[in-house]
């Protein structure tokens, strides 16, 4: 009786091993299936590592990879291929800014043409404008961030420094100077998005 059981255990062990590899060799062959795997090449991106000098870092860059079975079974209704119906895996970088807080995060990565531009302080970050590190910003989990101060001559001195990544604090501009002020780094194509999103690795 023990032996009968166990012949048939074992039969429907391989039954089921039979049926996955088989659904996996037609999806495999699968016309949809293979689009996908072609589109690979177009939309998997490889993540960029922090960049790490000394007590200074840059955030990385997330990378993607299409996730082919939840991409299938998304388009396998209309059995088409549908770029809005992709399915993707988020790749972490080897390098991040994770857990860096006694780093000074200089930039937001220059790959991307982003910039911040601040006029009050964000208390759940650190700041300077000397590379300097409070003991107790590391203590309590936060970031600390480089700034580029400017209280004068707003246009002239964004001229100088304006790049990919860079963290501009304002003080005590009035409304008229920082409207120009905007609209001048919009015209010269930059996105300008808060500390959140320029120092994220997304």
């Amino acid at each position: 009786m023990k032996y009968k059981i166990t012949i048939t255990v074992i039969l429907f062990i391989f039954s089921v091993i039979y049926f996955k590899n088989s659904i996996q060799f037609i999806r495999s062959n699968d016309k949809l299936m293979k689009i996908l795997k072609e589109k690979q090449e177009i939309f998997n991106i490889q993540p960029v590592d922090a960049i790490i000098t000394n007590q200074t870092i840059i955030p990385g860059i997330n990378g993607k990879n299409i996730n082919l079975d939840k991409s299938y079974n998304n388009m396998k209704s209309i059995n088409e291929f549908k770029e809005s119906l992709l399915v993707f895996d988020i790749i972490n970088p080897n390098k991040s800014i994770k857990d860096h807080y006694d780093k000074v995060i200089v930039s937001g990565n220059p790959k991307i043409n982003q910039i911040s531009v601040i006029t009050k302080f964000d208390s759940k970050y650190c700041y300077t404008d000397n590379l300097t590190i409070k003991k107790e910003c590391i203590l309590s989990g936060k970031y600390t961030i480089l700034i580029h101060k400017i209280n004068n001559n707003y246009l002239t001195n964004i001229k100088d420094i304006l790049r990919n990544g860079i963290i501009v604090y304002l003080e005590s501009i009035k409304e008229d100077d920082f409207n120009t002020l905007i609209k001048y780094i919009k015209n010269n194509n930059y996105n300008i998005v808060p500390i959140d999103t320029i120092i994220s690795e997304m």
